[in-house]
């Protein structure tokens, strides 16, 4: 599954304009990424992952499932 701005009807413009917008986005991105999870699928998140602590969330949500 591929799961990105594009994905969940966000425009990118728009919403990497303001931090409060963009951690909506990110929260946004999280949860459907970890809906997507599980053994038999492959997720890839593509998206403008450069906060450390949020490619962590993901990598801790990968290595769970």
């Amino acid at each position: 599954d591929l799961i990105n701005e594009e994905f969940l009807g966000f425009n990118k413009t728009e919403y990497y304009k303001d931090s409060n917008n963009e951690k909506i986005l990110w929260g946004s991105l999280r949860s459907n990424v970890e809906k997507h999870l599980d053994t038999e699928t492959v997720v890839i998140c593509d998206s403008l992952n450069y906060i450390k602590g949020f490619r962590y969330e993901l990598y801790c949500l990968a290595r769970n499932a």
